[in-house]
């Protein structure tokens, strides 16, 4: 059991909430950096890096597209960590 101030930053900590919660990107949107983000953490080469920056305004979907990768690597028992 993680301890209560951590519990929350789970991608998934708000299943189930009944205000705002987080959501998966629109089947068929996102399909170019969803694969560009998938072939980046599958990759084992040495050359790539431990980080992939993904930046843009407010409310641009970066939280929505952090959130369907996360989901996508839970779903294929890859999923390592994340804090949102």
């Amino acid at each position: 059991m993680l301890p209560s101030f951590a519990a929350r930053a789970l991608f998934d900590a708000d299943t189930g909430a009944a205000v705002s919660p987080r959501r998966a990107c629109t089947p068929g949107t996102r399909k170019e950096l969803l694969e560009k983000l998938e072939n980046w953490a599958l990759d084992k080469s040495p050359n790539t890096s431990p980080i992939f920056w993904l930046s843009g305004m407010a409310g641009t979907g970066k939280s929505t597209v952090a959130y369907t990768i996360c989901k996508l690597f839970q779903g294929h028992k890859q999923f390592g960590a994340s804090f949102f």
